[in-house]
This record gives structure tokens, sequence and C-alpha cells, in this order.
């Protein structure tokens, strides 16, 4: 009976245990890499929705037309 609850206890310390360290590792300030990937994270998506909306722009529409709008 002793082992059984030496098991429980042992699984809820661990359980908080990581809990508190996930809040810690949560309230740390950002690195400079970490910001760094976040805005390349943001400059990607938006160049992909800006492609995607070209794409739905360019029904109908050949290269050449395309070229000449560009410029």
């Amino acid at each position: 009976m002793k082992n059984k609850i030496g098991i429980i206890v042992g699984a809820v310390a661990g359980v908080v245990a990581c809990g508190v360290v996930y809040m810690v590792k949560k309230q740390q300030p950002q690195t400079p890499f970490d910001e760094v990937n976040d805005i390349r994270t943001r400059y990607a998506d938006r160049l992909d929705a800006e492609t995607e909306l070209e794409e739905n722009n360019m029904s109908g529409v050949s290269s050449l037309q395309y070229e000449e709008k560009i410029k």
C-alpha cells in the first residue's frame, strides 16, 4: 500500500514540478534569435498571402500582360 501511495505522490510532484518549470520558462524574455525568427515567420506569411492574392487576381491574364503590369 505504501508503494502505491509513493508512486501517486511522486507522479503528482512530477506534474507540479513540470508546471512550475513551464511557467518560469514562459516568463523569460525573448532572445534576439527568437525575435529574428518571429520577424522572418511574419514576413514569410505575409509574402505567401500576397502571392496567393496575386494568383487569384491573375485569372485570365497572360504572362506578358502581367510583366507589363509590374513595369
